[in-house]
């Protein structure tokens, strides 16, 4: 009688590949597993395309370019036009790499998926649950991304606290609203015929959500702008400061995000249901 034969124990390369995955599940628990799978798959096929992380590397190499020279700027303005103007150019540079980031990896995030899409829409995953996936992981990613420019720029300015958490409010709404501006706006004007990233977002659709994009970055920085500097004219000037116009500035800018979160989904949700495959 053969003895019974042993089990070949998995290799250092291949041991290491699976705690590699086993963190990666770890990490996501709290997610269920069709989710968990699909946001491993897009993230494997992110490392794997050598054109989505060295378009990714090159606009982190250029922000650190950018961080690098905040050095030449003055520090301590004192003058309160200057620290406006200072304070919101390097918030409208923040979100310029935001709307960067969004058109180029958020918009051909569902036209990405391709001619297998079928599958994915057949299997019990469903278009809400791939949906939200996409939607939720780009802005979590891209949030982090634009806060630590945000929090790293304005330290390196010695910007006060009011401007500091303003910043930072105001990038939270534009992570918000420019994923879902580009993810809408990619659902509604997708093409499963091109595997390139690049030439989808270059495409005619790709240059509406550009164009989309940068409208409302430099609308959200002139609405929180203007107030802004009034109020700090306030403090250190005295000048008189309207609590009135500040709301209503403030409800303009809530209806902008409002528009630019709902209306783009609601379409493109509507019009990728639609559709046929």
């Amino acid at each position: 009688r053969r003895p019974p034969r042993s089990t070949p124990k998995p290799s250092s390369a291949a041991s290491d590949v699976y705690k590699r995955q086993s963190l990666v599940w770890r990490g996501l628990a709290f997610v269920s597993q069709d989710v968990r799978a699909l946001t491993a798959k897009d993230a494997k096929l992110f490392f794997r395309d050598a054109n989505q992380w060295s378009q990714f590397t090159v606009l982190l190499v250029l922000l650190i370019l950018y961080l690098a020279n905040l050095r030449f700027v003055p520090r301590h303005i004192t003058s309160t036009y200057l620290l406006t103007l200072t304070a919101f150019g390097n918030f409208a540079f923040c979100g310029y790499i935001l709307a960067t980031l969004c058109v180029r990896f958020v918009y051909p995030a569902i036209s990405m998926e391709g001619k297998s899409l079928w599958a994915l829409l057949s299997s019990p995953l469903g278009i809400k649950k791939l949906f939200w996936e996409k939607l939720s992981t780009s802005f979590l990613v891209f949030l982090i991304v634009a806060e630590l420019i945000a929090l790293i720029s304005n330290s390196m300015l010695a910007f006060n606290t009011i401007i500091t958490v303003l910043t930072a409010v105001g990038i939270f709404l534009m992570s918000i609203s420019l994923v879902s501006l580009n993810m809408g706006l990619g659902m509604a004007m997708p093409n499963f015929e091109e595997l390139n990233p690049m030439r989808i977002a270059s495409s005619g659709g790709g240059m509406i959500a550009a164009l989309t994009s940068l409208i409302y970055v430099a609308a959200m920085v002139i609405l929180l702008a203007v107030p802004t500097h009034r109020y700090m004219l306030f403090v250190r000037t005295g000048q008189p400061f309207s609590t009135i116009e500040m709301a209503i500035i403030i409800g303009i800018a809530a209806l902008v995000n409002a528009l630019a979160m709902y209306f783009p989904l609601k379409v493109g949700m509507k019009r990728f249901v639609n559709r046929d495959f």
